[in-house]
């Protein structure tokens, strides 16, 4: 019988994040939700407005987001959440979650350097790669310092996996494949 996993995809903004989660999706077969697919989804029933009105949505995407992967755990159901995740907001929920629901925790904690996220993030204003709910264009030196933070990995115990994601052509999935090879199949 497979063991119930959650599979966090975690990290700063411009890390790939959603690209990942999304491989790992279609390969497994799994549930993804993911916070900017929510945030969008509120963006266009609740309209745009300014950076404020995002980073307002962002704090609800989050709490959908957390609220319909429990209701994957009721239901015994393993699947994957991706957001930038912070320890001193999740870790009590996180373990909260797991001695209730005892799921096994797969993190995949992504990185880059600041450099590369930069740059990213400024692409994404130039090529308007994302909803324009975003408001990434208003988007500050002060608020990308922000973004870029690193972010530590979840202490809620299973299996972590950190990745740099500087240079996408070079990234290796086979450790994270062969972890959830273990438990999915």
């Amino acid at each position: 019988m497979k063991s119930l996993i959650l599979v966090i995809v975690s990290g700063p903004s411009g890390v790939g994040k959603t690209t990942l989660a999304r491989k790992l999706a279609d390969k497994y077969n799994l549930p993804l939700i993911y916070k900017d697919g929510l945030k969008e989804i509120l963006f266009d029933d609740l309209g745009i407005k300014d950076r404020a009105w995002s980073r307002v949505l962002g704090n609800t995407s989050h709490s959908l987001l957390n609220h319909v992967s429990e209701q994957l755990l009721i239901a015994k159901i393993s699947h994957i959440i991706e957001a930038p995740f912070m320890p001193e907001y999740e870790n009590e929920r996180l373990n909260k979650l797991k001695e209730k629901y005892n799921f096994t925790p797969i993190q995949i904690q992504l990185g880059s350097d600041r450099k590369t996220i930069f740059q990213r993030m400024k692409n994404r204003v130039k090529n308007n790669e994302r909803h324009p709910g975003h408001a990434d264009k208003e988007i500050g030196k002060k608020d990308i310092s922000r973004l870029i933070e690193e972010y530590d990995s979840l202490d809620i115990g299973g299996v972590i996996h950190k990745i740099d994601t500087t240079d996408f052509d070079r990234v290796d999935l086979t450790e994270v494949f062969n972890s959830l090879d273990t438990y999915l199949k």
